[in-house]
């Protein structure tokens, strides 16, 4: 079997596709869903909680003081939103070489894919671009269980 072959070609393109979630997950659980950054999400949501009920119950002093609160949340938001940009940056970095061996080898195949029922916007028939971005969907629903806690 040849891998322009339209199973062959199926099945790498899925392959591909699981192998990026795999990666992005693995990255994330590293870098992003540790305990410390969970730890100051958590401060993070708590702080906001408390200004809003200060600001709902209209309490002045409660406000000034919550306010300097807030101000360390963002600061903490910041730290926490720059350490979740490192495994995005890995990932697209990743990304960008996987497209590139894919489109070498699939760019030019067109439409091969038959689906057993049409979808909004591609239809019937599908070329790689769709097939990766079906099995992507789908490859994220299966390994976002595994490698995303619920907080």
């Amino acid at each position: 079997m040849s891998i322009y072959d339209p199973w062959a070609a199926l099945i790498i393109i899925s392959l591909a596709a699981l192998g990026m979630n795999v990666i992005s997950g693995i990255l994330n659980r590293l870098f992003v869903y540790t305990p410390d950054l969970i730890a100051k999400r958590q401060e993070i949501q708590r702080i906001k909680q408390e200004y809003q009920e200060a600001k709902r119950l209209g309490d002045e002093k409660r406000l000034r003081k919550m306010e300097k609160k807030m101000q360390m949340a963002k600061k903490l938001e910041a730290e926490v939103s720059l350490k979740s940009m490192r495994p995005f940056i890995i990932t697209i970095i990743v990304f960008w070489v996987m497209w590139g061996w894919l489109n070498s080898l699939y760019g030019g195949m067109g439409n091969f894919v038959i689906l057993p029922f049409p979808l909004p916007i591609i239809g019937l028939t599908s070329n790689f671009f769709w097939w990766y971005l079906i099995s992507s969907f789908a490859f994220s629903a299966l390994t976002r269980r595994y490698f995303y806690p619920s907080m």
